[in-house]
């Protein structure tokens, strides 16, 4: 039983931050203006509204029940005192709140949890839309929209972790992590009941293995040249991933590039804006755009459309989604079953077939071959947007922008190198200042 404080208090934000937390266990501090109203508090410090009552409901009349309302500091003192008020004049009527959170738990379905997870929480953030979509692809589909969430069972994840790690040992991991957190979510926000144990519980993610894979320069020829004709690969992508090769930008980063963001400046040089929202390190990231990514921007500027708000509209003119990119890949270099047709076909070389590559491995291509082309590494890793966490890092977020020129130079460099590749033809030498 829990440890009760011998004395109620006025529980206001003042006096909540002064409760202790116990060693072990929790303690219960009752509020002396609201009867039955109190505080509880755990040994990991968290802290709880709770209200005690006598339940009139059919299925538990005359028991005790104890129902949490809501966690400090997410609801404060005067909130949860007018939440109770609102419960005692419902229990008065003969509802019980935890009777209607049981039952609301167990009726939940999985196809409605994953809808809910994504509106309260998921849409908010950077990978919302894609871990939504994962959820949905390789959860619901296979487990059933209208199963109950509660009914999921470890045994299933384990059968839907192994299946999706045959694909690659990566794809496995994802799974495993989006519906452990859809899970927690849920229990954190009592959409479930917190004592249901989370289905993932146990399951290990897969070894993640650092991934080496680049182009050569015979396979960027291949794949550059071959790309407008390979069947599953339609304009807007094809143009999605040269730029990738172009400017060695994320294939997120690339997807969500907007009209707005393209800026020229005065002396003439066009550069491209990644708010801080769009990046993974959550810093604003100037792109330097060279000969051949231009080229590509004004061939998607003739094609647009006066209402498109991404260089990369889908045909349902939003963004392109940057799992699309990946799939047309699997599916054009033979990995992956084409729809309707059922076939695996490869529109490359051998070479896409007997070393498989991801739009991923087309920004470490670029990496690579301005290593090779020996420029700085903080210039490149001013391109690749990469800030480390060591102190070295720390000194790169205060000069990043003093590498514009530097960056904008190793651009033109790779830029020209990359229209060799792809030609044939030798171009013009750029040289670092």
């Amino acid at each position: 039983m829990p440890r009760r404080s011998k004395l109620a208090v006025n529980l206001t934000e003042k006096t909540i931050r002064a409760i202790p937390t116990p060693e072990t266990g929790h303690t219960i501090t009752w509020d002396e203006r609201e009867p039955r109203f109190g505080l509880r508090t755990s040994s990991a410090g968290m802290k709880a509204f709770i209200i005690e009552y006598l339940s009139r409901h059919p299925n538990a009349r005359g028991k005790d029940r104890r129902y949490t309302i809501g966690r400090w500091p997410i609801m404060n003192a005067t909130r949860a005192r007018d939440k109770v008020r609102e419960l005692k004049g419902r229990i008065a009527d003969g509802e019980d709140p935890l009777e209607e959170r049981k039952a609301y738990s167990e009726g939940i379905t999985l196809g409605e949890l994953v809808n809910k997870y994504y509106d309260h929480h998921l849409k908010n953030t950077k990978t919302g839309r894609e871990r939504c979509r994962l959820l949905k692809k390789d959860v619901v589909s296979v487990l059933g929209a209208k199963a109950k969430a509660i009914d999921v069972e470890r045994r299933d994840i384990i059968r839907l972790f192994d299946r999706k790690s045959e694909e690659t040992p990566s794809a496995g991991s994802h799974v495993l992590a989006a519906v452990r957190s859809m899970y927690n979510w849920a229990a954190a926000k009592e959409v479930i009941d917190y004592r249901h144990a989370n289905p993932t519980l146990g399951i290990k993610k897969n070894k993640a293995k650092s991934r080496q894979r680049y182009l050569s320069s015979d396979e960027i020829a291949d794949f550059w040249n071959k790309l407008p004709d390979a069947w599953w690969i339609g304009d807007s992508i094809a143009d999605a991933l040269k730029l990738i090769l172009a400017i060695g930008k994320r294939s997120g980063e690339i997807c969500g590039m907007r009209w707005s963001d393209i800026d020229p400046d005065e002396e003439g040089h066009t550069w491209w804006i990644i708010p801080g929202e769009e990046t993974k390190n959550g810093q604003e990231d100037k792109v330097t755009l060279n000969s051949i990514a231009l080229e590509i921007i004004e061939k998607r500027k003739k094609q647009k459309s006066p209402d498109d708000e991404f260089v990369f509209p889908s045909d349902q003119a939003i963004r392109l989604a940057p799992h699309s990119l990946g799939a047309a890949i699997r599916r054009s270099t033979g990995q992956q079953k084409r729809p309707r047709t059922g076939e695996y076909k490869n529109d490359f070389g051998a070479w896409a077939e007997k070393n498989p590559f991801t739009p991923h491995d087309l920004r470490r291509t670029v990496a690579s071959h301005l290593q090779k082309l020996k420029v700085p590494l903080p210039v490149t890793k001013r391109i690749l947007n990469h800030v480390s966490g060591s102190a070295e890092g720390a000194t790169v977020v205060y000069t990043r922008y003093e590498y514009d020129d530097e960056a904008r130079q190793a651009m033109t460099r790779w830029s020209n190198r990359l229209r060799e590749i792809i030609t044939g033809e030798k171009q013009k030498v750029v040289s670092i200042g």
